[in-house]
């Protein structure tokens, strides 16, 4: 790349594929940073190369620079439909990356919508049972899922697990994702059992195919935490909560969504296991990273302060968590009106906290 600066300054779609192709080794080698800088420059040196656009919204996303991915993955719908050659398969490829894009941030509605459109036009391009099908009935299935629809999410989880095992032998890392979030839907639904062997078939299929310090092997542990907390194996769930956060903080830094989500999840197990100090240790570190992420007033922050006062309120530290609760109620009030169920929650611990700090 500094050989080819050096020889000519009207090559920047040459230097672009360049950047674009160290990317893509730096993202295999986990470098995500450095991948996430170089597809970035390479759509900016060839902004009209729908491929860089996606690639660099797509790290931006697992970065957790969500609105940053969003910009990007629009910008290559607009290119998409402006281009007369993209195929319908394509076009799904690419609105199954907004779909994401719009997941991450929270945008549920549109994110299954994006999902729906591109699971037509793949309809349309292959049949009803191909294989390419597969990571959108996950993707749909996911959503449903957050909508807690959960009997909805093991129907879309189910046909996704089925096509990729018909038609890749189910031994894939993307098999693996939907093998982890049925297992997860399973538990959901009370199927403990069912739901730990497909997650353990996830954690096989990742561990044998990306190696024991992949990231996707941190989400399947956290998923297995998450299991067993659901049947208060709360030794076990730590154990998963705190392998998961070690290979997060070895991939991304401190600075990362998922480091934020570990830190929560530990402290949550903590508190289970009546080590409230502790607790609020990591529920403290986890709202400093997401502030660090989001900035200070954002929605995706209220959550975590609602967590934080309710571990101050069983701690009966009153003061702290009517602080804690307020700044909650303040931030989810900018995303939900007042009759949605996580503001009445967080109203309803706020009230109980500040009605035990004046006694």
């Amino acid at each position: 790349i500094r050989l080819l600066k050096q020889k000519s300054k009207r090559s920047d779609k040459n230097l672009a594929e360049l950047t674009f192709e160290l990317a893509g080794f730096q993202e295999i080698n986990i470098e995500y940073y450095a991948a996430y800088e170089n597809f970035k420059k390479a759509s900016y040196l060839d902004p009209n190369n729908i491929m860089y656009l996606l690639r660099a919204g797509h790290i931006s996303g697992d970065l957790g620079k969500g609105k940053e991915a969003l910009d990007f993955q629009k910008r290559a719908v607009r290119l998409a439909r402006d281009s007369p050659d993209i195929t319908d398969s394509a076009m799904s490829y690419i609105l199954n990356k907004l779909g994401g894009a719009y997941s991450s941030l929270g945008e549920n509605i549109k994110a299954i919508d994006t999902y729906e459109q591109a699971l037509k036009l793949n309809i349309k391009h292959y049949g009803e049972d191909h294989g390419e099908l597969s990571h959108l009935y996950n993707n749909i299935g996911l959503i449903h899922s957050k909508f807690n629809r959960v009997e909805k999410a093991v129907e879309y989880l189910e046909k996704s697990l089925y096509l990729a095992i018909k038609h890749g032998g189910g031994s894939y890392p993307g098999a693996a994702i939907t093998y982890g979030n049925l297992g997860s839907s399973y538990i959901k639904l009370g199927q403990f059992n069912k739901g730990k062997k497909h997650l353990e078939q996830a954690l096989q299929i990742n561990i044998a195919s990306l190696g024991e310090d992949h990231p996707s092997v941190a989400f399947v542990k956290g998923l297995m935490g998450t299991a067993y907390k659901s049947v208060k194996e709360y030794d076990k769930a730590l154990l998963f909560y705190k392998q998961a956060l070690s290979i997060r903080l070895k991939v991304y830094g401190k600075n990362n969504p998922r480091v934020v989500s570990s830190y929560s999840n530990i402290g949550l197990i903590l508190e289970k296991k009546g080590e409230l100090d502790k607790a609020i240790y990591y529920m403290i570190k986890s709202l400093d990273i997401a502030k660090n992420i989001y900035g200070f007033g954002d929605p995706r922050l209220a959550k975590i302060y609602n967590n934080l006062g309710q571990l101050y309120t069983f701690n009966k530290q009153y003061d702290k968590a009517a602080i804690n609760l307020r700044k909650a109620y303040e931030t989810i009030i900018q995303k939900h009106r007042g009759n949605h169920p996580s503001v009445v929650e967080i109203r309803n611990n706020l009230t109980y906290a500040e009605f035990r700090n004046k006694k």
